[in-house]
């Protein structure tokens, strides 16, 4: 079996598809919630997962015996440009707009009480600079996941080994993401390193 160690906006569910898998998150919140966690199924053969889907070090023992330890290749996707990375993360956790095969309602944002004249973040009468300051605020907790994420990809990375799969290099005009609602998004700089991450081995 192959298992990618995804991060989130790093070209994950396209390279997932590449190598014969759904592209989907096999331990995913939503799944895990009804699940519980999961070791692989003889039917599938390439996993996806985001290493805040194993719960970290709550999970991480059983991950590394049933995923890790018998995986035939391990993948790591990864993306150099971390400002780009969260940025596309902010406007697929407002939008909903993840992928270009999904469907995705036309007005719908999340949260979606988001979308209220009170909210400041899509109040057009308040100025835009404090719009800006409330998707900073949010586009921040997915920097902190995204950076916990990349921690855990470098130190699995340096226990197993494996292969680095950066979206730069993987690009595809025919799969190419390209965003269906507009919104303003902030300038973010959070002066992150990806590279450095993996270059001490």
């Amino acid at each position: 079996m192959k298992i990618i160690i995804a991060n989130y906006r790093t070209g994950s569910s396209v390279f997932a598809k590449s190598l014969g898998g759904d592209g989907n998150e096999y331990l995913h919140s939503k799944t895990r919630a009804v699940t519980g966690f999961v070791g692989p199924t003889k039917n599938t053969h390439v996993y996806k997962v985001m290493p805040d889907q194993f719960g970290y070090e709550d999970y991480y023992a059983s991950f590394r015996d049933l995923y890790l330890k018998p995986a035939e290749k391990i993948y790591y996707t990864l993306r150099r440009d971390f400002n780009a990375q969260i940025k596309s993360h902010l406007y697929a956790g407002l939008t909903h707009d993840w992928h270009p095969w999904q469907q995705i309602a036309p007005d719908e944002l999340y949260p979606k009480d988001w979308a209220n004249r009170t909210n400041p973040m899509f109040n057009t009468d308040l100025p835009i600079h404090i719009q800006q300051a409330e998707m900073v605020k949010f586009a921040s907790n997915f920097a902190k996941q995204d950076l916990k994420n990349l921690k855990w990809q470098a130190m699995i990375y340096k226990e197993f080994g494996g292969e680095l799969v950066w979206l730069e290099d993987n690009f595809n005009e025919k799969v190419k993401y390209r965003r269906r609602k507009h919104l303003n998004l902030p300038k973010l700089d959070y002066n992150v390193d990806v590279e450095a991450f993996f270059n001490e081995w």
